[in-house]
């Protein structure tokens, strides 16, 4: 068995939290338009869509407003995918554990499903995502976890040995299709326990 000498971050529930209930109040606090947004944006097709980068800001904007019939949504959803990533709340435990890594010297690489502007604002205004070797995003290649295809387009990119490879992610189906390909996996639920599996596997 290889020794790990690469760690691989998902952001989403894992370095930042995300929660789209709390998203929409913070983004858009006087919005009467909060149920709608969740109903029909967040966690739904059209969201996977914004996230595999095979839609625009505008085409969502505009399918939110014509299933609402209210004009008035179409500035506001444009406002909410331009701006929810200044309103996700950093996961300080999580943060900790990737910089200690990092500094450890560990080379590490983010594997993430998100829009391509909004990774690319997160990653402007965090240090902790700066200190990542290079990434992965689901948008820029059309491709999204669990799907075999990013995993491999992520091993290509960087000339990754996946059996040198730990990856953390909170969803199990995405951790699942990276052991399938030889990386191991850790399930994130909390630091504490992510804390844990590092120490099991001596790389803390």
């Amino acid at each position: 068995m290889n020794p790990i000498s690469t760690i691989i971050f998902d952001i989403g529930r894992v370095l930042y939290d995300y929660v789209p209930e709390q998203l929409v109040k913070s983004v858009l606090p006087e919005s009467c338009f909060h149920e709608l947004y969740l109903q029909h944006l967040f966690d739904t097709p059209l969201w996977l869509d914004l996230d595999r980068g095979v839609v625009s800001e505008q085409y969502a904007a505009e399918r939110i407003a014509n299933i609402s019939g209210i004009r008035d949504c179409y500035a506001e959803v444009i406002y909410l995918l331009q701006n929810f990533v200044y309103h996700l709340p950093v996961l300080s435990e999580s943060h900790n554990l990737y910089r200690q890594l990092h500094a450890d010297g560990y080379p590490i690489y983010l594997l993430t499903n998100f829009q391509e502007k909004p990774f690319e604002q997160l990653y402007e205004i965090s240090e902790t995502l700066q200190m990542s070797v290079g990434s992965v995003v689901s948008a820029q290649i059309k491709l999204m976890k669990p799907e075999p295809e990013i995993y491999l387009h992520l091993f290509e990119k960087f000339n990754l040995k996946p059996t040198e490879c730990l990856f953390i992610d909170d969803r199990p189906e995405n951790i699942e299709a990276a052991m399938q390909l030889g990386i191991d996996g850790i399930i994130f639920t909390s630091a504490y326990k992510l804390e844990s599996e590092l120490h099991r596997r001596n790389l803390l």
